[in-house]
């Protein structure tokens, strides 16, 4: 898998919040669906945590 900070991951993660927002989904609502805290979804889109 690619590092954190590889241009492929930030453009993936890049998508995933872009689509996150245009469907009007909040973190804590994303995080809910997964079973996690809001935290979780942020540190994804902050670059601090990995999807996988």
């Amino acid at each position: 898998m690619s590092s954190v900070y590889s241009e492929e991951y930030q453009y993936v993660i890049r998508v995933l919040r872009e689509t996150r927002l245009e469907k009007g989904i909040t973190q804590e609502k994303l995080a809910r669906a997964f079973g996690r805290p809001q935290s979780f979804i942020a540190k994804i889109e902050n670059g601090e945590r990995r999807l996988v």
